[in-house]
């Protein structure tokens, strides 16, 4: 990707867990202003949640709020060696997005930790990358 191209990365499961965040983080990119605070489109952001709470369905909960294998549902249609294939080949990604476990953190099951590595397998720069996208966004905005 080419450096001068601004570009914000949104997760899903942040869209789910912090809407309201989210979308103004959004809109502020996608409009080029610091702020969306006072505005008709944050009035709207928040009416459009607090309008969708009250609705029972769910697309997608995060691990901490239900059986996180539903998440990985589909994994069985994948064989073994290419879900290994699939760990190593991504590693970098994993940790950039923070799908993977924390490399500073004994704790093995984070919310979106999609993919669990040994805390010694992790190389310096995915050390100081884990969950990068956070950093990167903040400078955009």
């Amino acid at each position: 990707m080419r450096a001068n191209v601004p570009t914000y990365f949104m997760r899903y499961e942040d869209l789910c867990t912090k809407p309201v965040e989210i979308l103004k983080e959004l809109f502020c990119f996608i409009l080029n202003v610091k702020s969306v605070d006072g505005t008709v489109i944050e009035k709207r952001i928040i009416d459009f949640i607090e309008s969708n709470k009250t609705k029972k369905s769910s697309v997608y909960k995060l691990k901490k709020d239900q059986d996180y294998t539903k998440l990985l549902r589909n994994e069985k249609l994948y064989t073994p060696e290419l879900l290994e294939h699939l760990k190593t080949e991504l590693k970098d990604a994993m940790c950039f997005f923070g799908y993977s476990n924390s490399p500073e953190s004994d704790d093995q099951n984070t919310e979106t930790s999609f993919f669990n590595y040994d805390r010694d397998s992790f190389t310096p720069q995915q050390k100081e990358y884990y969950q990068e996208f956070r950093k990167h966004n903040e400078k955009i905005l």
